[in-house]
């Protein structure tokens, strides 16, 4: 599959791929901070290569992603984002707007048991890649057998 990098993350280079990513309505949580994390943005969205630009032009530090769980659609990433933040909010390390002072080895944690404890389903980065990339093939082989 055609794959950029952008920081912490592989990402999508060839509009096909892309076209179907969009169909699918892929939405994420994510965890989003400088190196070694402190601190971190926790949020979901459609297309996090857009909301690490976005968050970029308002910080020092080069930013990364450290942690990236993708559901179908946004209202189940909505819930599981207010489950996370209801999960750090108990931590006292809140910051505003999303961001908390914590370290990158705390973010990915804090999405997977928010994600257990609502019981939504979530898949990894890879797995979403691995989805689309099917798709695309199936697509290729249809074309094929036309």
């Amino acid at each position: 599959m055609s794959e950029q990098t952008v920081p912490g993350l592989s990402w999508f280079k060839s509009k096909p791929h892309e076209i179907i990513f969009n169909k699918q309505k892929w939405a994420c949580v994510y965890a989003i901070g400088p190196e070694g994390g402190r601190p971190m943005k926790l949020g979901w969205c459609y297309q996090p290569v857009d909301k690490l630009n976005t968050l970029q032009h308002g910080n020092w530090k080069p930013l990364q992603f450290h942690h990236v769980a993708w559901t179908l659609g946004g209202p189940l990433a909505q819930e599981l984002d207010a489950q996370i933040h209801a999960l750090l909010a108990k931590s006292g390390r809140q910051m505003g707007n999303g961001w908390h002072d914590i370290t990158a080895e705390y973010g990915a944690p804090a999405v997977q048991i928010a994600a257990e404890r609502a019981k939504i389903p979530t898949f990894t980065h890879e797995a979403m890649l691995n989805e689309v990339q099917r798709l695309r093939d199936l697509q290729i082989q249809r074309a094929l057998n036309g």
